[in-house]
């Protein structure tokens, strides 16, 4: 997922990601980002900073990071937090985000025992019948 945003010419402006990690385990999941900005940024995953910028030009090279720990089951949120400091011209994000995490199982629903007994009472009542024919066809 690439995201890419012009954030206008104001000196600090936030740009909120939403994601949910359906049937995904929090403890394994790994996002890869990568970011340029101008002219730095401050990451924020559920209100946590988890990255904060190593200088005051990231519009020059990308700074890249991986987020392994403060994952929640549901939807989590990225907060990018841009500063232009220098003033003058936009302020920009580019966000290059990859990721993985091992499936979550889904557990079986177990079926009701009076739902099992039904059944097996319907196989039983089956089964009389099919032999109470064939002994008549003798």
């Amino acid at each position: 997922m690439v995201c890419s945003f012009v954030l206008g010419n104001l000196p600090s402006r936030t740009r909120r990601g939403d994601f949910a990690k359906i049937h995904f385990v929090p403890s394994t999941v790994v996002l890869n980002v990568s970011l340029l900005a101008d002219d730095f940024v401050d990451v924020f995953l559920n209100g946590n900073l988890v990255f904060t910028h190593p200088n005051t030009a990231m519009y020059l090279n990308p700074s890249s990071f991986a987020i392994t720990t403060g994952f929640v089951a549901g939807t989590n949120t990225l907060d990018f937090v841009v500063n232009n400091v220098t003033g003058g011209g936009p302020t920009g994000l580019n966000a290059l985000i990859t990721g993985n995490g091992s499936s979550s199982s889904i557990p079986a629903t177990p079926i009701p025992p009076s739902v099992t007994l039904t059944l097996v009472g319907i196989a039983l009542i089956g089964a009389y019948v099919f032999f109470q024919k064939r002994r008549m066809a003798r």
